[in-house]
């Protein structure tokens, strides 16, 4: 649910961006911030006009969260990377089995924000938009989409 508030300050303005105009080097960063431990999940939202544009460490209870956001022609999105596992899933999260990936996928919402959560290997990552559930869900289960 702390990502859910933190895309809320994102949108709002009340958390400040420093802005990169190369993704590579954005992500680099972020691992290193991390100790190159693991790194963000990167998505190529360019179909959709949507380019990660910021980022930061972000610490949520006792762990780093890598934010990515992706800002353009659409809702923006954020994209929180942990290290963690699917009962990182809130409780009241609908749960979705993908059986051509093998993965689970957990939505949930509040106050017209939405949330996608999977887990690849020991990575989570939760896409958090104002975008339908069901287009978060897509994005994530559209393998062109990883980059």
């Amino acid at each position: 649910m702390a990502a859910l508030d933190s895309h809320r300050n994102l949108l709002s303005g009340k958390t400040a961006l420093v802005r990169y105009d190369d993704a590579n080097r954005l992500r680099q960063e972020l691992s290193r911030a991390v100790g190159d431990r693991f790194a963000p999940i990167a998505f190529d939202l360019s179909m959709m006009k949507l380019y990660p544009v910021s980022g930061f460490v972000q610490k949520i209870g006792d762990r780093e969260v890598l934010v990515t956001v992706y800002q353009g022609a659409g809702p923006p999105i954020t994209c929180f990377t942990l290290l963690g596992s699917e009962s990182d899933a809130p409780e009241r999260a609908e749960r979705f089995y993908d059986a051509a990936m093998k993965l689970n996928f957990y939505s949930f919402s509040q106050d017209g924000i939405n949330a996608v959560l999977h887990r690849e290997g020991n990575i989570i990552c939760i896409l958090v938009s104002k975008m339908a559930p069901a287009d978060i869900l897509a994005l994530l289960r559209g393998k062109s989409a990883h980059a």
